[in-house]
């Protein structure tokens, strides 16, 4: 006769936003100050960077992984940095995750 084998459900669960994404993009929007630079040369598009998202929520290790330059990179970072995340879950506990 065979067992079946019980499953923990409380599988990793990814660090989130409070609000979740529209929140997410809403507080981006709302503190990005498109640089001096980028407008004088009308420059547009989007800056790719990856993040730890640390046990207690915040952000570290900010990388920037593709730029377009003229200070929208290092904007890029200042708002990222203040992003302040719930912490990823894994059976309970916190972790910590990369994210991009």
């Amino acid at each position: 006769m065979s067992e079946k084998k019980k499953t923990d459900k409380k599988f990793v669960a990814a660090p989130e936003y409070p609000g979740g994404n529209a929140a997410l993009k809403k507080f981006i929007n709302g503190n990005l100050r498109y640089p001096e630079e980028a407008l004088n040369k009308q420059v547009e598009g989007v800056v790719h960077v990856s993040y730890t998202v640390t046990n207690d929520g915040n952000v570290e290790d900010i990388l920037v992984k593709k730029g377009i330059g003229y200070g929208c990179d290092e904007e890029a970072v200042r708002v990222i940095s203040l992003l302040k995340y719930e912490p990823a879950h894994n059976r309970g506990f916190d972790t910590i995750p990369k994210s991009v």
